[in-house]
């Protein structure tokens, strides 16, 4: 997942704001511009605290419905 990523993205159950919290990451030049890849880690909403892994560079945003 792109660092900047953080800028568009929200909870998908609340519409808060999500914080990174990375574990693994790389710096990759993409078109001439370095950005930030989290390999690995977890967002977590500051409204209601639902968190959603990153795996292997992909955020799973997928609310389970009980």
């Amino acid at each position: 997942m792109r660092k900047k990523l953080l800028d568009i993205i929200c909870c998908p159950k609340c519409r808060g704001d999500l914080e990174l919290t990375a574990e693994e990451t790389k710096r990759e030049e993409i078109k001439g511009v370095e950005e930030e890849i989290i390999i690995t880690g977890k967002l977590v909403c500051k409204n209601c605290g639902k968190i959603y892994p990153i795996k292997d560079e992909i955020p799973y945003l997928l609310v389970e419905e009980v």
